[in-house]
């Protein structure tokens, strides 16, 4: 969802009931309206990387993904205390948190 906000204005353009469709889906469906941008800077395998362990705060995700990282546990626990929002949980972050954490994860 950060990378899709990040590359794309989107805006939900209708709701369709899963009874419009033979056989009918399991759920409902959403049509949405995706509009390019240009996107800001944030580095999409950090936020890959944090992802993986979004409902963490961002300290501990960094700590968690030392090897991806190329790391050891104890950089990554250092440095994780010290970036932006470092106290925030990674689903949590909006995109301009995004790109200044890209930018003090460097």
């Amino acid at each position: 969802s950060v990378n899709a906000q990040n590359h794309a204005d989107i805006k939900l353009a209708m709701d369709v009931s899963r009874y419009s469709f033979t056989p009918p889906p399991e759920v409902d469906v959403s049509v949405v309206i995706l509009r390019r941008k240009t996107p800001l800077a944030i580095d999409e395998t950090l936020v890959e990387l944090l992802f993986s362990h979004k409902n963490q705060k961002v300290k501990k995700a960094f700590e968690h993904s030392h090897v991806r990282l190329g790391l050891s546990k104890e950089e990554a626990k250092r440095k994780g205390a010290g970036l932006p929002f470092a106290e925030r949980r990674v689903r949590d972050l909006t995109l301009e948190e995004w790109v200044e954490l890209s930018q003090g994860a460097r």
